[in-house]
């Protein structure tokens, strides 16, 4: 492992299977919904053009190169690349910057991505200087990261020694990892960025170029594998490369969509294990566009669990869900959900977070908020009275601020962002004053297995426990990624890229992004009421800014990859001093204003969608290179973007869901909702389809292909956004976390269970709800029958069979009357007791029996 022989590394690298023992883990009426909008009103002033250290030291570097001062100039540009360097100040150490205004909106070259060019355009001599100075440093850091198995230095020695001979290495191996991990794209924009590179084509041949091609295939776009190989024909003039058995040569007029079809079925696919097993971020991955697979939910849900302070405050919400029904709004609740092991976690309307278990829907631990197991203010319904509506601060908990209900966690640690109000009872708060407490708030990372201990917090006028981040304000949770948090912070009006140790909090690196034209986040209700938080795919890390930009940073070198402006006007006439404030110092902010549910920025396939949280627009832009896919479109009534495959964008608004062809630009299929009903929260994201939750408690599944309704479903709580784990089905609605079993998976493990044992109760009551699910009422009723008979004490089994004779004496009066009076008896005071006696009352007034339904009533 000390060096890298040329023929040797070649013929791995071949094969992907580079012998190092550290690579162990293994329709025209839909399309006015979507008219283009112009982008004159985009603000280009948001980006910070570099400084004059920074180009100075650019400028040496290519005065040096041109007159062949090789040395000179290597160590001008690598102070560019390496935030070590003291010949820089210490706030533009390690930092990046355009150095060019943006064009049309976008902006594409920076100082890091300058320096990089320069360095790989060296000629041979300036080469030899290069591994003069750094190669043996280089190599022997590899071999120390490869030893160790740290995947995390290797990146680190492909940052710092680029265009050394270890350097190209180093990302060689990153991009095998990034494949085996199954994360093709990232690994094809490693590979990529080495074929644009004439020494890195020279040290690894044509099989560099296979190499990209095929994990531009694995990742499922075999016409890019095809065109990055006509692409490589000019690079290695006269090679050929061995595929399928057999040698082809490599040229422009080989049928390389043939070619690598046949390839591809002598290779093993590679699947990424991660997805499913847990959901530990909004979109559930790293990309924000994580698949599921669910069959229909059943009637009758597993358990509930309720998520208001109180009775009083669950009717407040209610009442005003119908105050703003009546006014024509569709509000969808913001509250989210993160599932990893045996834990279901959301937050609370009183701003606590719950941890249930899965199994039971039992709070297992809470973690309560201001440090302390009681409410310190007033109830926040009641204003004035108990018939007043929501206070503000409930509604927008509720229905406004996807900031509040959004928080993210890994397998050891949830990671949630607090404001200082939370924090009145700590000991560092009781008896002082925070001056910058409205402009800064704090980011907290908790045990897991510790139930919710704190076990560090940054952030706050201080710094607390990392003092480079005083000042900050947390703009949205952080993005887990390989051991580290990606966060986009404000400090003073300037929004950053911050990189964190996950297990400390300490500050790894930074970069900025763009400026704000008004620096006190205590005035901007809306920028602080939206959760922004980077998106990672293809090797690019994804910056919302929340001021009219979208930042591309390269996740290797931490330099800029583009910046992108867009237009942030908005319009609702519903609202005054929408975009002045109230005093004139920022935009108001109303919970029931109608908005992008979330702001997203969904990865997928080299492309990413967005829905900026300040602008009634979405667009898609390339990742790699940040031109624009689809040109922006108006949101109208569309509410949350649910994904993106084959080539088509998938919107869902509040009566209807959308195709759009992101070549034409064009609507592929649009799909209305049964009449009547709208949008009742955010759905699933499905390998085929679309899992819609509506009003009324009803959900659809919509055919991703032709938007047509395959299936449809009643169940017995109201809906909100859903999530899918284990097989089962969950959603948050506004006061409440419901789970569900899902036929195909109830079914299986039914059957599985019967087969050990016929007498299994447990079974039996679920064989009995699978077949109400499906309308068999006699079927049901045996079960459950036969259930009781076993164990007459199980409160479950008799729950549901009175359930079932309620559903009996609606459907079946005739048939079931004398069931309902066999086990009368069993019916339990309460709720059910009333239904139950009421039914009775009913069918016995349609049959005609008027004094037995007096009785009963």
């Amino acid at each position: 492992m000390t060096g890298f022989k040329s023929c040797v590394w070649l013929s791995s690298f071949i094969g992907w299977s580079i012998g190092w023992s550290l690579v162990w883990v293994a329709t025209p009426p839909a399309f006015a919904q979507f008219p283009n909008m112009a982008q004159n009103e985009a603000p280009d002033e948001v980006f910070l053009l570099a400084p004059r250290p920074l180009l100075r030291l650019l400028q040496e570097g290519k005065t040096a190169f041109q007159e062949e001062r090789w040395a000179e100039g290597i160590t001008a540009l690598s102070a560019l690349l390496w935030s070590q360097d003291d010949t820089l100040p210490a706030d533009l150490r390690g930092q990046d910057f355009f150095i060019e205004p943006p064009l049309a909106g976008l902006l594409t070259k920076s100082i890091k991505s300058e320096a990089i060019r320069l360095l790989s355009e060296l000629p041979a001599e300036g080469r030899r200087t290069l591994e003069v100075q750094f190669g043996v440093t280089a190599r022997r850091e590899l071999s120390a990261a490869i030893a160790a198995g740290d995947f995390e230095r290797i990146g680190s020695v492909a940052r710092k020694y680029l265009h050394t001979e270890a350097g190209y290495d180093a990302q060689a191996l990153l991009a095998q990892y990034k494949l085996t991990q199954g994360h093709p794209l990232a690994a094809a924009g490693l590979l990529q960025n080495l074929l644009e590179y004439p020494a890195a084509r020279q040290r690894y041949g044509a099989s560099l170029a296979l190499a990209t091609a095929r994990a531009l295939r694995s990742a499922g776009d075999l016409t890019a594998a095809a065109s990055s190989l006509k692409l490589a024909a000019g690079y290695f003039p006269g090679a050929s490369l061995t595929i399928a058995g057999q040698q082809v040569p490599l040229e422009p007029s080989t049928n390389w969509l043939e070619i690598l079809s046949r390839d591809a079925a002598q290779e093993q696919p590679i699947v990424n294990t991660a997805a499913g097993n847990a959901w530990t971020v909004a979109g559930g991955s790293p990309e924000r566009n994580a698949t599921s697979q669910l069959s229909m939910p059943l009637p009758t849900e597993r358990w509930v669990r309720e998520i208001h302070s109180s009775l009083p405050e669950k009717q407040a919400i209610e009442r005003q869900a119908q105050v703003e029904d009546q006014k024509g709004r569709v509000l969808l609740p913001k509250f989210e959900l993160r599932m990893i092991g045996d834990l279901v976690l959301t937050k609370t309307t009183d701003a606590s977070l719950l941890a249930i278990d899965f199994g039971t829907g039992v709070i297992k631990w809470p973690l309560y908020f201001h440090n302390a197991p009681v409410q310190l203010s007033n109830l926040p319904y009641a204003e004035s009275g108990g018939n007043a509506p929501l206070s503000d601060e409930l509604q927008n908990r509720v229905w406004g601020s996807s900031a509040f209900g959004k928080f993210s966690c890994d397998a050891e640690r949830l990671y949630f962002v607090s404001g200082s109000a939370d924090h009145i009872l700590s000991d560092e708060s009781m008896f002082k004053v925070d001056e910058g407490a409205q402009d800064s708030n704090f980011l907290e990372g908790a045990s897991l297995q510790a139930q919710g201990a704190i076990q560090w917090r940054i952030g706050g006028s201080n710094g607390t426990d990392e003092p480079q981040l005083a000042g900050a304000y947390f703009l949205g949770p952080p993005l887990p990624y390989e051991g580290e948090l990606y966060c986009v912070i404000d400090v003073r009006g300037e929004t950053k890229l911050v990189v964190l140790d996950a297990s400390t909090g300490k500050l790894n690196w930074k970069q900025q992004l763009v400026q704000s034209s008004n620096p006190l986040l205590r005035t901007d209700t809306e920028r602080r009421s939206q959760a922004l938080s980077p998106t990672i795919a293809d090797g690019v890390i994804l910056c919302p800014t929340g001021v009219g930009a979208i930042v591309a940073v390269d996740l290797m070198s931490h330099g800029l990859r583009w910046g992108a402006t867009y237009n942030t006007h908005r319009s609702n006439a519903n609202l005054t001093f929408r975009q002045r404030g109230a005093f004139g110092q920022g935009p108001e902010f109303s919970a029931a204003e109608r908005r992008w549910q979330e702001p997203a920025l969904i990865a997928h396939s080299g492309v990413v969608a967005v829905s900026p949280p300040e602008s009634d627009e979405l667009f898609c832009r390339d990742i790699s290179s940040g031109a624009l896919r689809l040109a922006p479109q108006r949101r109208n009534a569309f509410r949350y973007i649910a994904g993106l495959r084959n080539n088509r964008l998938f919107v869902v608004g509040e009566r209807q869901a959308v195709a759009i062809d992101l070549d034409s630009e064009r609507p592929v299929w649009q799909r209305e909702f049964p009449k009547g009903l709208t949008l009742a929260g955010k759905g699933l994201w499905q390998s085929d389809s679309l899992l819609i939750p509506l009003t009324d408690n009803r959900l659809i599944r919509v055919s991703t292909d032709d938007g047509s309704v395959l299936e449809t479903a009643h169940v017995a709580q109201p809906l909100g956004n859903l999530f899918a784990y284990k097989d089962q089905l969950l959603s948050v609605s506004a006061s409440a976390v419901t789970a569900y079993y899902t036929r195909d998976a109830l079914t299986a493990q039914v059957a599985e269970r019967l087969a050990a044992d016929p007498n299994d109760t447990w079974a039996l009551n679920q064989q009995s709800q699978l077949a109400l699910s499906q309308g068999n009422l006699a079927g049901a009723l045996r079960s459950l029958e036969k259930s009781y008979a076993l164990d007459p004490s199980s409160a479950d089994t008799r729950y549901l069979l009175v359930d079932l004779l309620l559903d009996g004496l609606v459907a079946d009066f005739a048939t079931f009357e004398n069931l309902a009076h066999k086990y009368a008896d069993i019916v339990e005071i309460g709720p059910q007791r009333f239904r139950f006696l009421q039914q009775l009352a009913l069918g016995q007034l349609r049959s005609g029996q008027y004094l037995d339904a007096f009785k009963r009533l």
